[in-house]
């Protein structure tokens, strides 16, 4: 059984967001409805191969006292840490006996993420230490057209990181150690690929592998609403968009 560790932002994270909701942090923003944290913590634990949640903030104290998400401080299979960046939470917790192998990583600001598309990353997971779920750049603009998202650039096309990710046993632990200093180089795990266009992803990704002695898979998600983030206002309205027309369908 997995152990996820969910990262739910801090309260510097789109503060024009978290301020137009009158919320504390980014964490608390609702979207249909559901703070983004309550979101993603659901989406987790309806998967039926994790067995426990990390919910990591710089101030879990204030999601403990918010009505909406104070269940997080007493639901039997949750734990609530300290962090201030995803790649610092990683290289403090991991490998630990609060975060034992295999260790699932994911993010509060990607609300569209199902618990189906997190068992499809983890069912092609194969031998790998390490993994990242991505979304290629022509699967998102032919979804969301509009939709503004960083890309890493390949040979074979533009590629944009879920933020979710897989540390499938001791061997992921050199990498999550450096995990911190790749986020201080504001590219996350995805610097440590070194995107530069000149490799295929696959190529970029037995590189990277190589050289940090693991073995480094990318994840491809057929469903380009995983990589949705809420990086600018205009995210939560297509969020909202795209979950009110699921709630439709249903």
């Amino acid at each position: 059984m997995w152990t996820a560790l969910l990262f739910a932002g801090d309260d510097t994270a789109m503060p024009s967001l978290a301020a137009s909701h009158g919320v504390a942090m980014q964490a608390l923003v609702p979207v249909a409805g559901e703070t983004m944290v309550t979101r993603a913590a659901r989406t987790l634990l309806a998967c039926p191969r994790i067995d426990r949640l990390i919910v990591v903030s710089v101030s879990p104290e204030i999601l403990a006292a918010h009505p909406s998400t104070a269940w997080l401080a007493y639901h039997p299979r949750v734990q609530l840490a300290v962090g201030d960046t995803l790649g610092g939470s990683v290289a403090a917790i991991a490998g630990t006996p609060d975060a034992q192998f295999p260790l699932l990583v994911a993010s509060t600001e990607h609300p569209l993420l199902t618990a189906e598309m997190v068992g499809a990353f983890l069912s092609e997971l194969g031998d790998a230490d390490v993994a990242m779920a991505l979304v290629s750049r022509d699967a998102m603009l032919r979804q969301f057209p509009d939709a503004q998202r960083p890309w890493s650039r390949f040979r074979d096309g533009g590629f944009c990181s879920v933020n979710l990710f897989a540390l499938t046993g001791p061997a992921a632990l050199g990498v999550a150690r450096r995990w911190g200093g790749w986020d201080r180089r504001r590219g996350g795990l995805m610097a440590m690929v070194g995107a530069s266009g000149l490799l295929s992803l696959w190529a970029a990704m037995a590189w990277a592998g190589r050289r940090n002695r693991v073995r480094l898979r990318a994840i491809v998600l057929d469903d380009a609403a995983a990589a949705v983030a809420m990086d600018h206002p205009a995210d939560h309205a297509l969020a909202e968009m795209v979950l009110a027309k699921r709630a439709s369908a249903r």
